[in-house]
């Protein structure tokens, strides 16, 4: 079984980026927006993405997003 404590910093990292970047995002606006781009992007849902490959491929959206290559 996999370490529940793991989730607590997981969950403030999205945190942090959902308030930092996209505030006026509703979450499920947020989650929705990325695994759109995740699909996009690497051509498979997300449901079997571990959490810290997870945080990288959100930084990667917010990189990308912020630079207005999509959205």
């Amino acid at each position: 079984m996999r370490d529940p404590n793991r989730l607590d910093s997981f969950y403030e990292e999205i945190k942090i980026i959902h308030k930092t970047y996209f505030p006026d995002w509703r979450f499920l606006q947020f989650i929705h927006n990325f695994l759109s781009w995740h699909f996009k992007t690497y051509k498979t849902d997300g449901f079997y993405v571990e959490e810290e490959k997870f945080i990288n491929r959100l930084n990667q959206f917010v990189k990308e997003i912020k630079k207005g290559d999509i959205l």
